[in-house]
């Protein structure tokens, strides 16, 4: 029997025919493997996924001499780190609006201010990482970035059903953020950007509210050792300017550096209190500077010079003020620093700030029918009745600090706080503004302020204290921390500052990290 195969002509296939046949189907695999392959790369190019998929930088731990990749960037992210920086640097004016990014920023080694903006952005990307992995072994909690993020996404979408009507378009939030950030960038990709950012900066916060926090005796001694800094000299003061003439000699601007210090010393000469130093004045100064006086303003007396300052003017005049031997109301004349005139001046006192400021935490509670504006407060009741409930369970839960700051980053509605938990310090008594109204033009404070001022500054506060006020548009759970005068204050937050910037640089310049930027995948992809 004759078992070859035919064609439909009925003629045997030869080996090479098939051979061919199959030849062709390699071919057509082929075709298609690579027509497929070229639409799914302009889908993936065009949508942003490649920019998702690559690594724009990477972050570098070197241990032992071993070098490890701990993070890799992607390329979207690495753009939204690029916007960021490339805008700070325009605020600052080191970029200026429409500049060429590829000319030579340092002629040294040719690089461009893109390739400097891409580093510095690498750079901060890599701080981030850092600071994220310190909050991250700390135990500090995630919810209050958590939610803060979720803020974020949500006020985003608005934002993009807002432009959306006024400009009749049908953009998706991706589609807003990939015009901001390049392709790639997706609201869920911006969504863990911010919570990694708002986290880090809780985690700040919480270092400085905590393991940054002095004790009375750090701020005694810094005091002690700093008094000068934080103490504050009042004074009169009045200048004469020299009348020098258009081409004048040397000797000749001597003598109206002369004449004008003999106008001071007139001033200076017998002077007994500040009365007496305004009315000299007024018999020398020009009409302009006279109706200063009769408006109303004083404008011979200064205050809330430290030495630091006065030096500015004179350092013989500055340490006649702060010789704690100097009497009260003693007068002096002096050439200013320029030599363009002469100060006549009379000490009054030195001080110290002690102007009440306080500290305190707030867990605000809220909802659309308590922030809508049109809404009454018969409207209101029932939700107010609502969260003040709520607000007296939760402070029945509070059994210290932490814990109430606990409550706040798991059910605080203020955005603006909930990262610091709740934390408002160097409160004073002047930042209460006067509401002025047709009853009341003089201004006064509303109900809710009165409230939270009387609260806050009575003298027998004590810390754990805790107020809930019902306001106009919400619910606070207010929480006592302390209440200073204003110098202690002061010492306090410099000794904050000096210990957070001292962790802070330690942190982030620590060696063994190091990025690497893929500048040629960023400018093909991005």
């Amino acid at each position: 029997m004759n078992m070859s195969k035919t064609d439909k002509s009925g003629k045997a296939k030869t080996k090479k025919h098939m051979k061919t046949k199959t030849k062709n189907k390699v071919i057509i695999t082929v075709v298609v493997t690579i027509l497929l392959l070229m639409v799914f790369g302009y889908f993936a190019y065009t949508t942003g996924q490649f920019a998702r998929w690559f690594t724009g930088a990477k972050v570098l731990h070197n241990v032992d001499g071993k070098e490890k990749t701990v993070e890799r960037v992607s390329i979207t992210e690495m753009n939204y780190y690029f916007q960021k920086t490339y805008s700070q640097y325009q605020t600052y004016g080191l970029i200026q609006e429409g500049s060429t990014l590829d000319d030579v920023y340092n002629p040294t080694t040719g690089q461009t201010y893109r390739e400097m903006l891409w580093e510095t952005a690498a750079n901060d990307a890599q701080t981030q990482y850092i600071l994220y992995e310190a909050a991250s072994k700390s135990g500090l909690r995630k919810d209050a970035s958590e939610t803060f993020a979720d803020s974020q996404i949500e006020s985003l979408r608005t934002t993009v059903t807002y432009y959306n009507q006024i400009y009749s378009n049908n953009m998706t939030a991706d589609q807003y953020l990939q015009n901001m950030y390049g392709p790639g960038m997706t609201v869920r990709t911006y969504r863990d950007i911010i919570q990694r950012e708002s986290y880090v900066s809780e985690y700040q916060a919480y270092m400085q509210q905590t393991a940054f926090n002095p004790s009375e005796a750090d701020i005694k001694a810094k005091f002690d050792e700093k008094k000068e800094d934080y103490t504050y000299c009042q004074f009169q003061a009045y200048f004469v300017a020299a009348d020098f003439k258009d081409g004048a000699t040397d000797d000749e601007k001597q003598k109206a550096l002369d004449e004008a210090m003999k106008k001071a010393q007139s001033i200076t000469e017998g002077c007994v209190n500040a009365v007496a130093f305004q009315t000299k004045v007024k018999l020398i100064c020009d009409e302009e500077y006279l109706k200063r006086f009769t408006d109303g303003e004083d404008p011979t007396t200064l205050k809330g010079y430290n030495k630091a300052q006065m030096k500015s003017m004179s350092e013989e005049f500055a340490e006649l003020c702060f010789n704690p031997e100097t009497k009260e109301n003693t007068p002096m004349a002096f050439f200013d620093t320029e030599k363009t005139g002469a100060y006549a001046c009379l000490f009054e006192k030195t001080y110290l700030e002690d102007e009440k400021v306080g500290a305190y935490r707030v867990l605000m509670l809220t909802d659309d029918v308590l922030q809508d504006i049109s809404n009454t407060l018969e409207v209101k009741a029932p939700n107010h009745q609502k969260w003040h409930a709520i607000a007296e369970q939760y402070k029945a839960s509070v059994t210290s600090e932490d814990s109430f700051v606990d409550l706040v980053r798991q059910h605080s509605m203020d955005m603006d706080t909930i990262l610091d938990g709740g934390y408002k310090s160097g409160v004073k008594p002047s930042d209460f503004k006067l509401s002025v109204t047709e009853e009341n033009p003089e201004g006064e404070l509303t109900e809710e302020k009165q409230a939270l001022y009387d609260w806050l500054y009575d003298d027998s506060r004590k810390q754990g204290d805790m107020l809930i006020v019902d306001c106009v548009s919400s619910v606070c759970l207010y929480y006592f921390c302390d209440c200073e005068p204003s110098w202690e204050n002061t010492v306090r937050l410099d000794l904050v500052s000096d210990k957070y910037t001292t962790w802070y640089n330690g942190t982030i310049s620590d060696t063994s990290y190091s990025t690497v930027v893929n500048h040629g995948l960023i400018d093909f992809f991005s």
